[in-house]
């Protein structure tokens, strides 16, 4: 039923929420002409001249019309807000929930093929990974302490050095430690 839907509430707040993120240079409101505006809105320009006729804020000059986006976006909220069910209003809603659902459609679908992740879950991969790097860096130190002792010159320790720390990222520039990945044919082990 058009006439209790709630959306009309939300999506009146979605478009305040985005005329306050309207990028303008600084003490200047974005203006554009009807085109723009059309481009703005994702609508065709007899869209905008049936706005203009239903009062749309905008100026006419000698060179057609200009219109501040924010205002139009207010003005639009407000519109939404005393007539949810107005036809163009509506259709406009239902236009975005439509979009809405297909870019939700097209993100599980790429969830699905492991194509995204979850934050949590690269999360934990970084952690491990962090995790592995420092163990790694840290059990440097005592294993080429020993071996720094016996040596005649600056140049020989930083051979050393040079060798076991090229060994520490020649292992950790290896596969990364990855849980299993759901037999996609890339599972990693999480265990080193």
């Amino acid at each position: 039923d058009e006439g209790s839907a709630h959306p009309p509430n939300i999506f009146s707040h979605e478009i305040l929420t985005r005329a306050r993120k309207v990028k303008r240079p600084k003490g200047q409101s974005a203006t554009v002409n009807r085109s723009g505006l059309a481009r703005h809105f994702a609508v065709n320009l007899s869209t905008i001249d049936q706005w203009i006729a239903a009062g749309a804020p905008g100026t006419k000059n000698g060179a057609g019309w200009q219109f501040e986006i924010a205002a139009v976006e207010r003005w639009k909220a407000l519109r939404l807000e005393k007539n949810p069910n107005e036809p163009g209003l509506l259709s406009e809603a239902r236009r975005r929930k439509a979009i809405a659902d297909a870019e939700l459609a097209e993100y599980e679908l790429a969830e699905k093929r492991r194509l995204v992740v979850p934050i949590d879950e690269a999360v934990d991969v970084l952690t491990r990974e962090f995790s592995h790097a420092r163990e790694k860096l840290l059990a440097m130190p005592p294993r080429i302490a020993p071996l720094i002792v016996g040596l005649k010159s600056v140049a020989e320790a930083r051979v050393l050095l040079d060798q076991a720390v090229t060994e520490i990222l020649n292992e950790l520039s290896g596969a990364p430690h990855l849980p299993n990945t759901g037999g996609n044919g890339r599972a990693h082990e999480a265990s080193h």
